[in-house]
């Protein structure tokens, strides 16, 4: 490829190509020659940085962290973000705390502040600043959500609530804000409560697969089958190709009605999840098979799906169950008690699971 020299933009989307097939070398001189052209290419320079931090070059890394002068705060986000890969925490906060200073508008430095300083053991001196900010920043709804979020992590629900509340008030596009507030009251076994936040979003916002896919979820969890099924059919309507989507409708189906309208409907839902290369898709794809009978397939696809890496407790009950119904009773128990030992046994699925482990 031919580049001009003096193309800055060029040089840095190629250097975004050569990162992207680790061509290193090749990228740090691109960038390099962008920041020569033009050395106040925020982007160049971010990339740069975060290059050579990555090969630990650190005092290379600070220096040309120290060319992001055409942006406010930038040049101390950035060598706080070197110390933090270098595992040096305390000058990471200094410099964060000093890059929000610059300017308190700032999303990414507020958010790498908070979470370097809670694995830093400062969680109550991350709640301080968080408080002292909001109150300079009262409008600030990535602040309001980063605080209702670590009240929330310390069981400070009430205040918690406050934040999320405000977070909406402000900003009420947010949707997180709603997703935020409803998971807030679910797990403090407030379910008509975190059932209305749902339906107060999507009745503002009718169209946000988001929230109708938030809700069908949370309807699911609480065993409102039903309602999530409903809900889950109504994110797909506006959303067709939404995958995580149709999987979840297509576990639910084949987990809690398993009729054979309803399995017809999984099968549909999962046409193309036969040949991908996500366990997870494999996975339901084959679970809809075992459910519909058809055990060789099924076992195909659950074994594939263990292949490709899925190993949580649900593949290994999956797997369990149709090589028991082959009469593979070797495996079967192998995988079935993979499955019990290692969930919860909160899992809709755990004692079904323990009772036909018990059969072997």
């Amino acid at each position: 490829m031919n580049l001009a020299p003096d193309n800055v933009e060029a040089l840095y989307n190629t250097a975004r190509l050569a990162r992207g097939q680790n061509s290193n070398k090749e990228a740090e001189a691109l960038l390099r020659a962008a920041i020569e052209v033009d050395p106040t290419h925020i982007a160049s320079i971010a990339m740069l940085v975060k290059l050579l931090g990555e090969q630990k070059k650190w005092e290379n890394a600070l220096a040309i962290a120290e060319l992001g002068t055409a942006q406010v705060g930038l040049v101390e986000y950035l060598k706080g973000m070197t110390y933090l890969r270098q595992e040096k925490k305390p000058e990471a906060i200094a410099q964060l705390q000093a890059s929000i200073a610059a300017d308190p508008r700032t999303i990414e430095p507020l958010t790498m502040l908070v979470r370097t300083m809670i694995s830093n053991d400062q969680q109550d001196e991350a709640l301080s600043f968080l408080v002292e900010h909001v109150k300079n920043n009262p409008k600030q709804a990535h602040s309001r959500e980063l605080l209702g979020s670590l009240y929330a992590n310390m069981g400070q629900s009430d205040n918690a609530a406050e934040q999320f509340k405000a977070l909406l008030d402000i900003a009420p596009k947010r949707l997180s804000g709603y997703q935020l507030l409803a998971k807030l009251y679910n797990s403090e076994d407030k379910q008509d409560e975190a059932l209305q936040v749902y339906e107060s979003g999507i009745k503002k916002y009718p169209d946000s697969v988001a929230l109708i896919t938030s809700k069908a979820d949370f309807l699911n969890q609480t065993a409102e089958y039903l309602g999530a099924r409903e809900a889950y059919e109504a994110a797909i309507k506006k959303s067709p190709n939404a995958v995580i989507v149709k999987n979840n409708l297509a576990i639910l189906l084949a987990d809690q009605f398993a009729d054979p309208a309803s399995l017809a409907r999984a099968t549909e839902l999962t046409k193309g999840f036969v040949d991908s290369d996500n366990p997870v898709l494999v996975d339901t794809a084959g679970w809809v098979l075992y459910k519909d009978g058809k055990i060789n397939a099924a076992i195909a696809l659950l074994e594939k799906a263990i292949a490709l890496g899925a190993d949580a407790p649900e593949y290994h009950y999956h797997l369990g169950m149709a090589y028991l119904d082959d009469d593979k009773n070797a495996l079967a128990k192998q995988h079935l008690r993979s499955a019990v030992v290692a969930s919860a046994e909160n899992m809709h699925w755990y004692e079904a699971a323990k009772k036909a482990l018990g059969t072997l």
